[in-house]
């Protein structure tokens, strides 16, 4: 475990103290404004070199506890190599060099290792490397692997005994020798996040030589092609209009303003109905050809303060009143059964039926409960259990959740892909059947959609080899005692609909089970009270309300008594303030750093730093600790929120020009939290200088490899743009609300200056050059190139 204590750094070979920064501001006199400022000390950098190197493995170094550099070797014959960091010190400053990675059977010593910064760089760093020698009888076993995507690694098994990880293309070494006439197999033990490796010359029996000739192939995995981002996917929903219909009466009558299971009044649920609507689904070539078709997909909406009316009204030339679908998120499910009650909301006639009721709160419109699909178990599309669908909220040029995506993934943060889709919604109906006083069918042109990979079990398993606990967070930042009380009462044993002490901790249940769930064994079949305004003005009540925990568990629900004791051990733990290096036993903190520096890149804020939402925590039982993965970025590449949400929200405003750190006197990232907020885990890794200069160190990865506008981004963005234009020109569809849904072209690549409808909003590129300058001028300050 990585100790702190144990490197002996000056302030700027680590981070510049406050005092540093003010006196390298200033003229150093208490004089007239004509003195000279004193000159800016010289920097210096530390290199080496590397000898006796493998033609396999990996060789990394670490410079005071920073993140590791690989040794560079100029081809593969070449048994030496170098190794550059990018920090800058000054004079008097300490280093230290550590070996972070080394080659299997291969042992090395660092000669001239540590010091303090004279008045020159560090360049007679010297790792010396050798092989571990063999036995007269014993033999190695090495391989190749090719195709391993960036970021990731593969785990291969040697009889079943060794275990060994491989994180990089080309040659690899077994840890263990074995001997003449003894039998070898070589398994994959696990497969690199979304993708499957195959194995070539993977056994046999050791005959006198060395096994050279083990090849692992590995390629994207059956999910890859759904998700490919080069081209425009295209999906066309067909539905009948009586389900139509009985989906927007769902939306109606899933209204809980009133009271949710907490006893908390919330005007977001307006509606909040996770009922499954029967739709089908063709998957299209670019040609609209048919490539595959899937009867029986459930459909619903999504979203939270994000959930739209379903359809938009409007006048006809005539003056008579019509409707068309308006653009919501929305999710497709391939294996759903429909084993619910799908007539939950219903209205009846006089028989308890469900039935076609005139008034202003059924419309005539029928719920009707989905007859059961058993064939539909644990079917799939394209490797996939799910999909989710969301329009271009607040992102008038529709790419920036899909860069933000592109960005994650790229910095190997664990978060779902995404693509652009187009979606075609078709509404049949019956021979002479309308909908909305117009002839069926009606076909919309719907839009394109940010198609999103979803993070559920089959996401656990494809990305981390198996499935766990896992939470997903909306509003909690585990440093609340109400959080982690273990004396709650947990939702799940059935002990009545509203509780103020029901565990934070649970599993949802968004909808009642049944019309009795709902409304109460007294009312259920009364059609005066059944088909009243539920939950609204003038409406009866209903007795179930949605529980909706804060820490919402996705997976593994069956075990939530367990989970939640877990997850409140772990909330206890942190909210003692432990020590680094006791929250490294319990939580994965290299990739925390890693998905705050990505967050802080794209200005991604309405995470767990500043707002406590949109994060999952995985109990991952192959290394038994919390790990920290992200969702929802809907909010990136924009400086302020849009004017229309009224109120000045400082954790969403001046977001292109903060720092990530505080200490410079500039605006920085922690600082700027919404009121309540306590992000534990950031106050405790970043308390420590060492994981502050990770921090920085992972955004300069990150701007380095993906952030320069004009020769990655504007090529990028360009494509995209074509690629989706016309698409979005011709959606017939209604927009929601707000001219910050309403396609402009100017929020990607527009100037300073330039006046989008949105005055809060600056495009994509003006956000990127800003919050690029307002990092890397924080990354000088702190010494790092």
């Amino acid at each position: 475990m990585f100790n702190s204590n144990r490197f002996k750094m000056g302030s700027a070979g680590l981070l510049l103290t406050p005092l540093a920064l003010l006196m390298s501001g200033c003229g150093g006199s208490s004089g007239g404004g004509d003195d000279p400022e004193p000159p800016v000390p010289d920097s210096f950098t530390v290199s080496g070199t590397a000898t006796g190197l493998p033609d396999f493995g990996l060789l990394t170094v670490s410079l005071n506890g920073g993140l590791s550099e690989p040794v560079l070797v100029g081809n593969a014959n070449d048994l030496s190599g170098t190794f550059r960091f990018p920090d800058r010190f000054q004079v008097g400053d300490n280093y230290e060099i550590s070996l972070s990675e080394l080659p299997s059977r291969t042992t090395c010593i660092v000669e001239n290792g540590s010091g303090v910064i004279a008045e020159a760089n560090i360049e007679n760093i010297v790792v010396s490397c050798e092989a571990v020698p063999l036995a007269p009888n014993e033999r190695t076993l090495t391989g190749t692997i090719s195709g391993l995507d960036d970021n990731t690694n593969v785990q291969l098994s040697l009889n079943g005994e060794e275990f060994l990880d491989v994180n990089h293309n080309g040659r690899f070494m077994f840890q263990s020798a074995m001997v003449d006439f003894q039998n070898y197999e070589i398994d994959v033990e696990r497969d690199p996040a979304r993708q499957e490796c195959e194995i070539e010359n993977g056994e046999g029996v050791i005959d006198g030589d060395n096994i050279v000739d083990i090849a692992v192939r590995c390629e994207q995995d059956d999910s890859a092609s759904v998700f490919a981002t080069d081209r425009l996917h295209r999906f066309r929903i067909t539905m009948t209009a009586q389900e139509w219909l009985a989906f927007v009466l769902d939306t109606e009558r899933a209204r809980y303003t009133n009271r949710d299971a907490h006893g908390w009044s919330l005007w977001n649920l307006w509606t909040h109905s996770e009922v499954y609507r029967e739709v089908s689904l063709e998957y299209l070539d670019d040609n609209g050809d048919v490539i595959e078709q899937l009867d029986h997909v459930a459909f619903k909406m999504r979203g939270n303060t994000s959930r739209q009316w379903p359809e938009e009204w409007y006048q006809q030339d005539d003056d008579s009143w019509t409707a068309k679908p308006r653009r919501f998120h929305f999710s497709l499910k391939f294996d759903e059964e429909f084993d619910d009650d799908e007539s939950v909301y219903a209205c009846i006639d006089d028989d308890g039926q469900p039935a076609a009721v005139n008034n202003g709160h059924c419309n005539n419109r029928v719920g009707r409960d989905v007859p059961e699909v058993t064939a539909n178990d644990g079917r799939e599309f394209n490797g996939v259990e799910k999909l989710y669908f969301k329009f271009n909220k607040d992102d008038p040029g529709y790419q920036r959740e899909m860069l933000a995506h592109d960005v994650l993934n790229s910095a190997g943060v664990p978060t779902g892909r995404m693509a652009h889709a187009s979606v075609e919604l078709v509404i049949t109906g019956e021979q002479g059947e309308t909908l909305y006083d117009r002839p069926l069918p009606q076909v919309y042109n719907m839009g394109v959609f940010m198609m999103d990979e979803p993070i559920d079990k089959p996401y656990l398993k494809r990305y981390f080899g198996e499935n766990g606990y896992l939470f997903k967070v909306g509003g909690g930042d585990l440093s609340t005692a109400d959080a982690a009380n273990p004396n709650c009462v947990p939702y799940e044993d059935g002990s009545g609909y509203i509780n103020s002490n029901f565990c934070l901790i649970g599993v949802e249940k968004s909808d009642p089970d049944d019309r009795e769930d709902w409304l109460g064994t007294a009312n259920y079949l009364n059609p005066d009270y059944v088909n009243s305004d539920i939950n609204d003005q003038g409406g009866m009540a209903s007795q179930f309300a949605p529980y909706r925990p804060t820490y919402d568990m996705k997976s593994k629900k069956k075990s939530i008594a367990d989970a939640r004791v877990d997850l409140q051990n772990f909330m206890t733990f942190v909210q003692g303030r432990p020590s680094v290096s006791r929250l490294a036993e319990e939580f994965d903190i290299d990739g925390f750093v890693r998905a705050q520096a990505a967050d802080i890149v794209i200005g991604a804020v309405d995470h767990y730093v500043r707002v406590a939402n949109n994060y999952y925590l995985y109990l991952n039982p192959l290394t038994e600790k919390w790990t920290y993965l992200t969702y929802d970025y809907d909010f990136n590449f924009r400086d302020n929120h849009p004017v229309a949400w009224g109120s000045n929200v400082e954790a969403f405003q001046n977001v292109a020009g903060s720092y990530a750190l505080p200490g410079t006197g500039e605006r920085d990232w922690h600082s700027e939290r919404m009121s309540g907020v306590t992000p534990v885990l950031w106050d405790i890794v970043f308390a420590e200088a060492v994981y502050q200069r990770r921090l920085l160190q992972e955004i300069k990865r990150i701007l380095d490899a993906q952030m320069d506008w004009d020769s990655q981004l504007a090529p990028k963005l360009k494509q995209r743009r074509e690629m989706i234009e016309a698409v979005v020109l011709a959606t017939d569809a209604a927009h929601p609300q707000g001219c910050e849904q309403i396609y402009d072209r100017r929020a990607i690549d527009a100037d300073a200056g330039t006046e989008l409808c949105d005055a809060g909003d600056v495009s994509m590129k003006v956000f990127m050059q800003q919050k690029v300058a307002a990092l890397r001028e924080e990354l000088a300050k702190h010494g790092i190139e």
